[in-house]
């Protein structure tokens, strides 16, 4: 008798018992028929009602009726997530108005417990940088290079998410050093800022992509910067500019590399809102940011 002989039933208990995580992650590789399983809207509403009950579905439901009870269960453990944004900006302080700017924009794109340090003016603690599901990295004035490269490799390798953003791959005084630059972990190479107007989002190869989820749109600005390197040579370009440079890029650098432990933006994370130049307000670029950070977050489920 084969495995996909058996009673759906039996399956539908013995999945019922595995950690959520275990079951998203991992059962869902193992075959197509498994898949079909991991994903089943009736174990995932088992999972959901175990832990939250009917009262908070119901609320739910008023404000979108055709939610599935996995994207139910996303929705609602990313509420328990928290996020950092670790910039170099020349404001003198965490309330610089382009990092309250990314900040305000994540919020926009959706998530929650989102806090701003400012590597201009200190460098964070591991154990501080330990309390974050994913970090979102951008620097345009100097900083400690090396520690805060140092700091960042270590935490991917406990298993944390980064999102790596401009200008980390385009200036020497803007880049990680330390093991984030002997591990090779910058998904996007270094190379010098390139500034065109108005590029747009140009070819995307994967569309299908949850980092491109609800993009419609994205105009990188009056001056669109970015970095003229290519993607490291492990990573998966995911969608590229319209002048053909990648614009968002994934990672994989953990021991069996399933996890999306490091996405490229390349783009400069500041909008229109605070920045000259930045990219257009107007455009789904917060949407972007906030897909990014989802996307390589771990959830503890």
């Amino acid at each position: 008798m084969e495995l996909q002989d058996l009673p759906s039933e039996i399956f539908f208990r013995i999945f019922s018992f595995l950690p959520p995580l275990e079951l998203a992650a991992n059962v869902s590789l193992v075959c197509s028929f498994w898949r079909s399983f991991s994903y089943d809207d009736c174990i995932w509403k088992y999972h959901c009602l175990s832990r939250w009950g009917y009262w908070k579905r119901t609320q739910d439901q008023l404000k979108d009726t055709e939610i599935s009870w996995l994207e139910f269960f996303k929705k609602n453990c990313i509420r328990n997530f928290s996020f950092l944004i670790l910039g170099a900006e020349g404001g003198g302080a965490n309330t610089d108005p382009r990092l309250s700017d990314v900040q305000t924009k994540l919020q926009q794109g959706g998530l929650f417990n989102i806090e701003v340090f400012n590597l201009r003016m200190q460098t964070p603690t591991l154990e501080y940088m330990q309390q974050f599901n994913a970090i979102l990295f951008f620097s345009y004035f100097g900083f400690d290079q090396v520690s805060v490269g140092n700091l960042l490799g270590e935490f991917v390798e406990m298993g944390g998410g980064v999102v790596f953003c401009a200008y980390g791959n385009c200036g020497r005084g803007n880049r990680l050093d330390g093991k984030w630059a002997n591990r090779k972990m910058d998904p996007l190479v270094l190379g010098n800022t390139s500034r065109t107007p108005n590029l747009a989002l140009g070819k995307v190869h994967e569309a299908s992509h949850p980092i491109l989820d609800g993009i419609e749109s994205f105009n990188g600005g009056e001056q669109s910067s970015h970095g003229d390197g290519p993607a490291h040579e492990d990573a998966t370009v995911i969608a590229e500019w319209s002048n053909g440079r990648p614009l968002i890029v994934e990672l994989r650098v953990g021991p069996n590399r399933k996890h999306p432990e490091i996405v490229g933006l390349n783009m400069y994370p500041p909008s229109s809102d605070a920045a000259h130049g930045g990219w257009s307000s107007s455009t789904n670029g917060a949407r972007l940011m906030a897909n990014a950070l989802r996307y390589v977050s771990r959830p503890a489920y």
